[in-house]
């Protein structure tokens, strides 16, 4: 048992080593916000206990726990679990549930265990392996296990696993080792796979969102597909472009930024100072030379999937050629008021701003603006088509 207990610490310390190394090279890949809802887990949140084969490698041929069916192996529940993202890397989870079957200790063999019924409780703490970005991230976790009857069964598991997180659902499957707290239990083979359901917290905000809550777009599932279309270069492009960055030079050399701190419309966290179609200094915005547009789920800001290749592409052009500038402007739906949507619209700039900065482009060749729900692509409040004013549009141009 010593032995088996320092392979497992010398496994969690390399596991350690590798994940502190990872995060190390994960700068900038945290451009999709982490799932800040709860989520449910209805009675779905199934756990079963196997002391049948630590039994066996503890007392070899005096066990006959391989010879057992599962049910007389150990324990299983069904138990009602609430899950909660704290950040983008750690989680919790509390269960309450019912528990049926044998729970024995290093003195008595799991063969000759009494089934009982119990009151089930757990509480686990999860570190992601991944960033918040994928769907499918592993994780290690800890946390508190007991039953309770007429006595409590204590034990700390300590293991890993996997989670898939979806839109409406997310699915939770894991194995750990139980460490007995007192010795009235053995230590224990855990096992649990949770299927969870998001409690959206949408209804606290002050927009009313469609009765379907599916998404409509280009894509099958329902989801926006994210494209881009190439405009026609045109010779008129540089004549139009000649003083316009020489005009934003005078403008921040005035008194504005291009860095983050600005105050004018290059800084993240400075206001817009310049109205539609016109730049800071209100002269006309030229024709592009490459527009792409991303999408977004309703009242998000998360990056899909989709929009890192369209920006991928955007970061290629922007290297490849050292004289190009891009322009980033967010939008939302036509529902609710525009107070609330001129936030959102710049959240949804920000986070492209936010990747191109992260994949190397400098600051000084990106502008970013936002106007809410204001030039839709579909002047209408419907379902089927309103996904396409949720967008970033980002434009590519020139100085000749």
């Amino acid at each position: 048992m010593k032995k088996m207990r320092k392979v497992l610490c010398m496994a969690g310390c390399c596991l350690l080593l590798a994940v502190a190394s990872k995060a190390q090279n994960e700068e900038g890949e945290e451009t999709r916000t982490w799932d800040k809802r709860w989520f449910l887990a209805p009675g779905l949140k199934l756990q079963a206990q196997d002391f049948a084969f630590l039994e066996k490698n503890r007392m070899g041929y005096k066990s006959n726990a391989n010879t057992l069916p599962l049910k007389a192996r150990g324990n299983v529940s069904a138990a009602i679990s609430v899950y909660k993202n704290l950040s983008s890397r750690f989680a919790f989870s509390a269960d309450v549930g019912y528990d049926y079957g044998n729970v024995t200790n290093d003195k008595v063999q799991i063969a000759d265990a009494l089934a009982k019924s119990y009151n089930a409780l757990n509480a686990s703490v999860y570190f992601h392996l991944l960033s918040a970005r994928f769907k499918l991230q592993p994780y290690i976790y800890g946390g508190f296990n007991a039953l309770v009857h007429d006595q409590a069964f204590m034990s700390i598991p300590a293991g890993a696993g996997v989670k898939f997180n979806a839109r409406g659902i997310m699915l939770l499957g894991q194995a750990a080792y139980g460490f007995k707290v007192n010795q009235n239990i053995s230590n224990t083979m855990i096992y649990s796979l949770g299927v969870y359901l998001p409690i959206s917290n949408k209804k606290l905000q002050p927009r009313k969102k469609p009765a379907d809550k599916k998404e409509t777009g280009t894509g099958g599932n329902g989801a926006p597909t994210n494209v881009f279309v190439v405009m026609p270069s045109n010779d008129s492009l540089f004549k139009v472009l000649q003083g316009r960055l020489d005009d934003l030079s005078k403008a921040v050399a005035a008194g504005g930024s291009n860095g983050k701190n600005g105050n004018g419309r290059n800084g993240l966290n400075g206001e817009s100072e310049y109205s539609e179609g016109t730049d800071s200094l209100g002269n006309p915005l030229p024709p592009s030379i490459a527009k792409f547009i991303i999408y977004f789920n309703y009242d998000e800001h998360t990056l899909l999937s989709s929009a890192f290749n369209v920006l991928d592409q955007v970061v290629y052009r922007l290297k490849q050629d050292n004289t190009l500038f891009v322009d980033l402007i967010g939008y939302t739906d036509l529902y609710g008021s525009q107070d609330y949507n001129q936030p959102l619209s710049k959240k949804r700039a920000e986070i492209a701003y936010n990747y191109l900065a992260s994949r190397g482009i400098p600051q000084s060749r990106m502008f970013f603006n936002y106007y809410g729900k204001k030039n839709p692509i579909v002047n209408t409040q419907n379902k089927k088509d309103d996904w396409q004013n949720r967008r970033t549009e980002i434009i590519l141009y020139r100085k000749h």
